[in-house]
């Protein structure tokens, strides 16, 4: 016979049945959850460990206070709480003895007080109080007392209501080394930069002083020379002396015009009258007043131009100032009884004028030179006069028109000198470069 009793214990007994059931499938997904957390847990942890740079986690005491204590003494309230093995091997400690310091231990602070402060506040405190990623540049000390150069970036974590800093410390000393390198550099090229313009505004300045001390006396020497030349009978002895006597001084004029019109272009002063221009009328032009002068040294000109060519934006004289450049270039290096042929062509959006003579072929490596200002070939320096300046201010005023200019010479076949200008177009601009 089951009593009252009986039951009771039979009831008692199935609830701590069910009881142990519920338990068990909350143990059960505790054990889940437990499992999942040391899965994530070891997951982040390799992270953490496998970091090539040393990796903190630190305790953060807010905002310093009005009454804000020595950086240093700041910075001691930043307990290190959590480090990665790299930062054991950097700094030199054991993960305990590191876990026992603070950021105030292991970093220096070599500036002012007041500018620590500043930087403080401004690089590592504000971006936290934000929720933003901080990054600041600081010294490290190692147990040995080595000092390291770091930059650590980092940010605010929330762990179980509680604001903790991790932060990811990169050692920049070969950064910083190399900077401190690049500075030095800079400042040693700034100052040779500083001494080199000052010597080349010298330079000018004497080149300017130079041209009108020679302009002078050559003004009245062409003048007189001129006026003799006009009252001699032309056959006479004077008149062949006078005209020697002008035509050297007008030479020497021309030279040191040149000479003028290269240190302008040194300090920008080269200017273009442009207009638009047609190069038929201008090259038959130049072809007529030199053709005289290369008749006299026993060669020939040909003029290869097509019936018409489109107009370029130029100054006239300019170019005028480049052909003869050329021309009287390849008079002086052209063989004996050989032709100059000026040709002219469009190559849209362009037009290319070559001057081309029968001498020696010019050497790669003087090619190289050739539009240097004072250079002249080496074969035949000492065979031929002139400043070498011709060529290089013809590059100058070449590229002042936006166009450009090159060489190109071949054994048995002659040098050719090309320079390009660029078509005027109908809306009133060149095209091209």
């Amino acid at each position: 016979m089951i009593n009252s009793n009986t039951l009771e214990t039979f009831s008692e007994l199935e609830r701590l049945q069910s009881e142990i059931k519920r338990l068990k499938r909350k143990n059960y997904q505790l054990e889940s959850k437990a499992n999942s957390y040391r899965k994530k847990y070891l997951r982040y942890h390799a992270f953490f460990e496998i970091s090539s740079d040393p990796f903190y986690i630190t305790t953060y005491p807010g905002p310093p206070t009005e009454n804000y204590p020595n950086p240093r003494d700041y910075l001691k309230q930043w307990k290190i709480i959590e480090v990665n093995n790299t930062a054991t091997q950097i700094m030199g400690y054991s993960k305990k003895q590191l876990t026992s310091l603070s950021l105030g231990d292991i970093a220096t602070h070599n500036a002012p007080k007041s500018k620590q402060t500043r930087s403080i506040i401004k690089e590592l405190v504000n971006p936290i109080e934000k929720g933003q990623m901080f990054s600041i540049e600081r010294d490290h000390i190692d147990r040995r007392g080595n000092k390291i150069e770091v930059e650590i970036k980092g940010q605010a974590v929330n762990i179980g209501g509680i604001k903790y800093i991790a932060s990811l410390s990169r050692d920049i000393s070969d950064r910083k080394k190399l900077e401190k390198e690049i500075l030095k550099s800079y400042r040693l090229e700034k100052h040779c930069r500083q001494v080199l313009q000052k010597e080349i505004a010298n330079r000018i300045d004497f080149t300017l002083a130079l041209i009108h001390e020679l302009k002078s006396p050559l003004t009245p020497i062409l003048s007189s020379s001129e006026t003799l030349l006009s009252r001699e009978e032309p056959d006479s002895l004077n008149a062949e002396l006078a005209r020697n006597i002008y035509h050297g001084a007008k030479s020497l004029n021309a030279c040191i015009s040149e000479l003028l019109d290269l240190a302008k272009s040194e300090i920008s002063g080269l200017t273009l009258q442009r207009t638009s221009l047609l190069l038929n009328p201008l090259l038959s032009e130049i072809a007529g007043e030199l053709t005289p002068y290369i008749q006299s040294h026993r060669q020939e000109l040909i003029l290869d131009l097509p019936e018409q060519l489109p107009a370029v934006l130029a100054d006239p004289e300019r170019i005028k100032q480049v052909l003869r450049n050329l021309l009287n270039n390849a008079v002086k290096y052209n063989r004996e009884k050989g032709r100059i042929t000026l040709k002219a062509g469009e190559r849209d959006p362009l037009i290319t004028i070559s001057v081309h003579d029968q001498g020696r072929k010019i050497a790669q490596k003087d090619q190289l030179n050739l539009f240097k200002p004072y250079f002249r070939c080496s074969q035949d320096r000492a065979r031929t006069d002139g400043l070498g300046i011709g060529l290089a201010l013809s590059k100058q005023l070449v590229e002042l028109h936006s166009g450009e200019i090159y060489i190109r010479s071949v054994r048995g076949k002659g040098t050719t000198i090309i320079f390009t200008l660029p078509v005027f177009s109908n809306t009133g601009r060149t095209s091209g470069k």
